[in-house]
């Protein structure tokens, strides 16, 4: 019977529901599709962040671990490695600042070092040796390891000694030349 009706609706109503189905299985099918690549995603940038952390290469690692989260919010893996880094990338931060600090203090000790040791010499050459001596030793003071200054201290400790000596001489010479002038205008 062609002409019935109910048959029909029947069939359209199974349609539907084929339809349907075939509609649920393919969303499902888009949809694991969408979570595997997701998984994939995040899978790959959880290798490429943990290899970055190797190489020490902190902030791309972070970078990478930050995506993965954006991924999948829920993980804590992430996250724990994020603060992680966040600790290593401040330790980083304050060693080179710290680094930068001494490099400054070394650099105005070095020039500091350097003027005295200049003024020192000035002073050498124009034989100003008590002055020339201290500013030697102010400059040993700030560098304990430089042979240079020593060796002039010990040049002018010399140099200073022998003025003594000759000074001395010159005035026991002197007196004798007193004594046997007076001698002498006594005849």
């Amino acid at each position: 019977k062609l002409e019935e009706e109910y048959p029909k609706l029947q069939i359209a109503k199974i349609d539907e529901i084929l339809a349907e189905q075939q509609r649920q299985a393919e969303e499902a099918a888009r949809l694991a599709a969408e979570k595997k690549a997701l998984d994939e995603k995040y899978a790959s940038l959880i290798t490429l962040a943990d290899s970055q952390v190797e190489s020490k290469d902190y902030s791309s690692a972070k970078t990478s671990y930050s995506d993965a989260l954006a991924l999948k919010a829920e993980e804590e893996y992430p996250k724990s490695l994020i603060a992680k880094i966040d600790e290593l990338l401040a330790e980083q931060q304050r060693q080179a600042e710290e680094a930068a600090r001494l490099a400054a203090e070394k650099k105005a000790l070095d020039e500091k070092y350097a003027s005295l040791i200049t003024l020192a010499d000035s002073q050498f050459k124009t034989k100003e040796y008590t002055s020339a001596k201290t500013s030697y030793t102010e400059a040993l003071a700030l560098k304990l390891e430089e042979e240079y200054p020593k060796l002039q201290i010990a040049k002018i400790d010399e140099i200073l000694a022998e003025q003594q000596r000759q000074a001395e001489e010159a005035a026991r010479l002197a007196a004798e030349k007193k004594a046997l002038d007076e001698k002498y205008a006594s005849l």
